[in-house]
């Protein structure tokens, strides 16, 4: 693929971003020499540079400098997914624009935390990794309404039964056939119902979290750590 520079919004003729994912100076230093700027990488894994603007400095990412340049955006998604799951690759072809849903569910990401849980306890480190990974992604509202929908009235299997006339009647948490697995982003635990889950941990708001209302719901009871939650589809 031929390199292909172009101006970064807001810093035109200072700093240019290429669709391989690199960006360089125009004048570093003032010197009027062009240089590439350093990468460095934050605590998430992504790669970021220092622009500098009126004597003041700020990090920008670099994935989103490329996407915001050279990719259109029509339906103002608020995510940029790298395809092939490697945060520091950011040519354009590896990168697209997405809602939170499509970002939370791609690839291997709930399998990679999953994984990470097998055999052995996640360090204070790996937990932070996950957890800030994760942090921000949630279902989108029409998603949230189709769900919300599909139970409701009619829709609903159990529409019009009351007391122990209804097949549901006495059986909650994961005796209920309906319940939603959840997945803890910070340990890797899973747990068969939110119900369950609230009721053994004695925490509340799960369901707020998994729907992105909250960043968090309770907290580790060792390490004090924030626990963050997600809908898991197995």
């Amino acid at each position: 693929m031929q390199e292909v520079w172009k101006d970064i919004d807001g810093y035109e003729g200072k700093y240019q971003v290429s669709n391989l994912g690199r960006v360089k100076s125009l004048n570093y230093n003032r010197t009027g020499e062009e240089k590439l700027l350093k990468p460095l990488e934050n605590k998430c894994g992504y790669v970021r540079v220092v622009l500098y603007k009126d004597r003041r400095a700020k990090n920008y990412l670099i994935h989103r400098l490329v996407a915001e340049t050279f990719i259109p955006n029509p339906n103002n998604y608020p995510i940029i997914n790298h395809k092939d799951e490697n945060k520091q690759n950011n040519k354009v072809k590896n990168l697209e624009w997405c809602t939170y849903e499509y970002n939370n569910t791609y690839g291997s990401t709930i399998e990679r935390a999953v994984e990470k849980r097998k055999g052995y306890k996640h360090t204070d480190e790996i937990r932070r990794k996950i957890s800030e990974s994760n942090k921000g992604k949630k279902y989108s509202e029409e998603t949230i309404n189709k769900m919300r929908k599909s139970k409701l009235g009619p829709n609903n299997p159990m529409y019009g039964m009351t007391g122990n006339k209804n097949p549901m009647y006495g059986r909650r948490g994961s005796k209920n056939p309906n319940a939603i697995k959840v997945i803890c982003i910070t340990t890797g635990e899973i747990f068969n119902s939110i119900k369950e889950t609230e009721m053994k941990l004695k925490i509340c708001h799960i369901v707020d979290c998994c729907r992105g209302k909250r960043n968090y719901a309770g907290k580790h009871p060792v390490t004090g750590e924030k626990l963050v939650w997600r809908y898991y589809d197995e």
